[in-house]
């Protein structure tokens, strides 16, 4: 598997785990995006939040969001879950 944007795939990846690290388990969705809003302004990342997929692929049904767009290349959606089953 090959990563289109391996540097910038390991600055998200690292600030996911520091805002679990921070928070820890049982948070909900909305709190781990507003933790991870606060690490990409730290890490000096550009985002854009709830950022509604059509303006990216026109193709898209209208509605569809992701919570982020990253440097306006990795669309990243996160969920949050009480139990793994």
């Amino acid at each position: 598997m090959t990563l289109i944007e391996p540097q910038l795939s390991y600055k998200i990846g690292g600030c996911c785990f520091r805002v679990h690290n921070k928070i820890g388990r049982f948070a909900s969705e909305r709190q781990y995006n507003d933790e991870l809003e606060q690490e990409f302004i730290l890490a000096g990342i550009a985002y854009k939040r709830e950022y509604e997929l059509q303006n990216f692929e026109p193709s898209s049904p209208k509605g569809n969001r992701v919570d982020f767009l990253v440097e306006g290349l990795i669309p990243l959606d996160s969920k949050a879950k009480k139990f793994v089953t």
